[in-house]
């Protein structure tokens, strides 16, 4: 029997000071929530891309002199397509400490407004690359270069439409959003964007 009380006391004196000493020693969690660490929270994440568009772009490059003739010699017309992938969002880098207001309530963050960050081809280019005569003896060029700029242009222009630019916006702010909760769960976050 006294085998088993020694025991008893034993696991009770090592149980309380595992308790008494993870009440003295426990971490404090004193987290203050103001503007300056939401600031340096959402800065640290850098350009936040919102919106991936993947589009198959296809241009046509005609250079053309002016004169049939010397078109039967000069000319070059492109013909050209590829996979584009255009990253949209929103420069977090960009905030400043007037675009973080804390209150006792909320937590408002002013956002840049939604930009494109890249233009990425994915995979090869497929490319028909027609030359006159003395073109393609003087100064053959097989319109690679010329090409990937055009298709990129125009997928970036066909990226900024009001529609997928208003898809980065939500996306952007429910993101936004969601980050902030980890942060402080009491505040209600609102976010907007400057035009």
């Amino acid at each position: 029997m006294k085998k088993y009380l020694l025991v008893f006391l034993a696991l009770v004196l090592f149980v309380g000071g595992l308790y008494l000493g993870y009440r003295v020693f426990r971490p404090q969690s004193s987290i203050t929530v103001n503007s300056q660490t939401v600031l340096t929270m959402l800065q640290s994440e850098g350009f936040f891309v919102t919106q991936s568009y993947v589009v198959n772009q296809m241009v046509e490059i005609k250079t053309s002199t002016g004169s049939d003739f010397k078109d039967l010699f000069w000319k070059q017309d492109i013909q050209a397509s590829a996979n584009v992938k255009v990253s949209s969002g929103v420069d977090l880098s960009k905030l400043t400490a007037e675009s973080i207001q804390v209150t006792g309530s909320q937590i408002i963050v002013t956002l840049p407004a939604v930009s494109t960050q890249s233009v990425e081809l994915i995979g090869n280019v497929l490319l028909q690359n027609k030359q006159g005569i003395l073109k393609k003896i003087f100064d053959n060029d097989d319109g690679y270069n010329v090409a990937v700029a055009k298709i990129q242009e125009e997928a970036r222009a066909a990226a900024e439409t009001a529609e997928l630019r208003a898809d980065a916006k939500a996306n952007a702010e429910r993101e936004i959003k969601r980050l902030l909760r980890y942060v402080d769960l009491k505040r209600e976050v609102v976010v907007k964007f400057t035009e």
